[in-house]
């Protein structure tokens, strides 16, 4: 006989014992029966099924290898009801992966429906990873095979999963009637029909997947999703994704949901139709790969999301907001380049707009036309429109405006981007050129040096000569309207460089005279 056979055999006879179970910390199950009050406890053939707790949810049962985490498989604690709690990731660095993830690999915990899970499974964020499975030809396969309406799987995520089953295989469930929420998976799963990447079926209006996800790549023959496979009978699924790749043989797959029917539920829920274009059904909604990876979109379907920059996936995961006690969504904002460059025009008397000589400004990838960018010019911080003034106004740069501003989910990149520089070049004007008093401007700057105007129009190669040739800082008198009376209030200087070969008029009211603003401009590019 097997232990389990002898132990069977001795239930329930008058002076042995079986079993000590719930009543020891961490489930003690006797591995061969013992006489009570005679056999001593050092003697009694026994095991510890868990880490330690009762199974309750003040005290559950905690899980820390891969034997504790099978151990829920165990008759006497998979159907009762008992809250469980994995206190650490295993991977196949865990000291017992071998003995469980070799051969036909994992064993499904609940393998049928009289046997399901019925229980609390609380991962607490942390994951479970290189799960294999080689059962090609069973049913029901995933790291639980079979749940129960009364179950709640939560908080856990399947990392590089290897599973081949033949129907109802899923990542996390192959046959879910509970609850399964924050939870996600990623790998490889192949087998027939009813193939999902977090459940095979979901059935049963106590069937809720919810804010879940699935990056797994399914291959199957009929009724494959890349989240679930099959969803009937008022199952629910609610804002969840997947973005997995999805190979199906027949027109009854879908990116998201392979069939539904009998009251299923989808509520803002999606998948990607870049790598799923051929599996449109209606179930779900479909999203391009950059739309998933932009939060708007997952904002805008009313998801509990937030922009974080520590996020390295490029569509959103399940995080612990420490402030506020929940899992909330979470997703990278967008970090967009600009491209200003250099830029040049002449001086026109007028405010010259940037936004006429870069256009186009925001580098929009491939794939992202979608997003609409409203931006602004700033320099040092400030906002500015344009320049008016003939010279270089470098380290132009940009910032997001308006709604683009107060989207959380954009912003610009820190490093590629190329700023402005707008160089106003002055307006050339003819030499010995004379401007009506109509057209003057005035321009007032510190006179260092005067001197005396001739009476009649000269050279200013005959005025620099009067001051050994230097830059000039000359008086000139600004011509007033006719209808002042006094036409000698207004005296103007302006800087004059050297050998410039341009006439300055002194005349009276209604003489000409130079528009000091075109000679300012002139030379502010003279040496």
């Amino acid at each position: 006989k097997t232990k389990a056979e002898i132990l069977s055999a001795f239930n329930g006879k008058i002076g042995w014992g079986s079993d000590r179970g719930s009543s020891i910390e961490g489930y003690e199950l006797a591995l061969l029966p013992y006489l009570v009050g005679i056999t001593r406890e050092e003697n009694i053939s026994k095991t510890i099924l868990f880490q330690s707790g009762f199974g309750t949810e003040l005290n559950p049962y905690t899980i820390t290898n891969w034997i504790q985490l099978q151990n829920i498989n165990n008759s006497n604690i998979l159907t009762q009801g008992y809250f469980f709690s994995l206190l650490n990731s295993i991977s196949n660095q865990t000291s017992d992966y071998n003995a469980f993830n070799s051969g036909t690999g994992w064993n499904p915990i609940g393998n049928n429906y009289t046997n399901s899970f019925k229980g609390i499974f609380d991962g607490l964020g942390h994951t479970i990873s290189d799960l294999y499975i080689n059962r090609p030809t069973f049913d029901n396969q995933g790291l639980f095979g079979l749940t129960d309406s009364a179950t709640t799987i939560r908080n856990i995520g399947l990392l590089n999963v290897d599973i081949k089953g033949y129907d109802n295989t899923g990542g996390v469930v192959g046959v879910n009637r509970g609850k399964i929420e924050n939870s996600y998976t990623t790998g490889t799963i192949n087998g027939i029909g009813r193939l999902g990447g977090l459940v095979g079926m979901n059935y049963e209006t106590n069937a809720i997947i919810e804010n879940s996800y699935s990056k797994a790549n399914i291959t199957g023959t009929e009724i494959v999703g890349g989240l679930v496979g099959y969803s009937y009978m008022n199952g629910k699924i609610i804002n969840s994704y997947t973005n997995g790749t999805v190979i199906g043989g027949s027109n009854v797959s879908g990116g998201l949901v392979g069939f539904s029917e009998n009251g299923a539920t989808i509520e803002n829920s999606f998948y990607d139709k870049t790598k799923n274009p051929n599996f449109d059904n209606a179930l779900g909604t479909g999203k391009t790969t950059q739309e998933m990876s932009y939060g708007g979109t997952f904002k805008n379907a009313s998801w509990d999301i937030i922009a974080d920059s520590s996020v390295t996936s490029f569509t959103p995961i399940r995080k612990w907001d420490s402030v506020n006690n929940k899992y909330i969504w979470a997703i990278s904002p967008l970090a967009l380049n600009y491209n200003l460059g250099s830029k040049s025009t002449t001086y026109n008397g007028s405010v010259q707009n940037l936004s006429d000589f870069y256009s186009s400004v925001i580098v929009i990838p491939s794939g992202y036309e979608f997003l609409n960018i409203d931006y602004k010019f700033q320099k040092d911080g400030n906002d500015v429109t344009g320049y008016k003034n003939a010279e270089t106004y470098s380290n132009i740069k940009v910032a997001l405006n308006g709604t683009s501003a107060t989207d959380e989910f954009l912003t610009l990149a820190t490093t590629g981007n190329i700023n402005g520089n707008l160089t106003i070049t002055s307006k050339p004007i003819e030499p010995n050129k004379v401007v009506q008093n109509s057209e003057v401007q005035k321009v007032i700057n510190s006179i260092q040096k005067s001197i005396q105007m001739p009476n009649s129009t000269q050279s200013l190669s005959n005025i620099l000569s009067l001051v050994n040739n230097s830059t000039v800082d000359t008086q000139i008198q600004e011509q007033q309207n006719s209808n002042f009376l006094n036409t000698n209030q207004n005296i103007q200087t302006l800087t004059l460089g050297k050998n410039l070969g341009i006439l300055i008029v002194n005349g009276g009211v209604n003489a000409p005279s130079i528009n000091i603003e075109e000679i300012k401009n002139l030379l502010s590019t003279q040496n």
